[in-house]
């Protein structure tokens, strides 16, 4: 199976920007996209349902609704999502409640200014997805 990255993100211009840049540089990779904090925690429903998690979890924190980082506690909450990597990808230069971020391993990664940076951010993520494991399922 493929891997699966899940970038949660109110801005179509980063989605869409991110999605390009993961698939120049690995074009197995399938990224599922979500606006907001409620459409990201349905599409970890319908993955879930397939028998399938994303292996990495890239959250913009400041959205409309809910936030990247009540997201985050909830999706740690969750006993199938608990354990997929989350990576904090924001313009924003604090998290609220630092501390729950750091005791869950749970990074904040400035979005760059550029694309030549960007890639380098991307290639960083493209890690975590194969030391999480490319194969990433889940069973009943």
């Amino acid at each position: 199976m493929q891997p699966i990255i899940l970038h949660i993100d109110d801005d179509a211009d980063d989605r869409q920007l991110v999605s390009e840049t993961i698939n120049k540089i690995d074009q197995s990779v399938i990224v599922k996209q979500a606006h907001n904090g409620d459409t990201g925690l349905n599409v970890l429903h319908e993955l879930q349902k397939e028998h399938r998690i994303p292996s990495l979890i890239i959250l913009d924190i400041n959205m409309p609704g809910k936030t990247g980082s009540e997201l985050a506690k909830e999706i740690r909450q969750h006993t199938v999502f608990k354990n997929i990597p989350i990576i904090l990808f924001s313009t924003a230069r604090s998290i609220p409640d630092e501390s729950f971020f750091e005791k869950e391993n749970i990074p904040l990664v400035a979005k760059p200014n550029n694309l030549s940076d960007l890639e380098t951010v991307i290639k960083s993520f493209l890690n975590e997805v194969v030391m999480h494991s490319k194969y990433v399922t889940i069973h009943d």
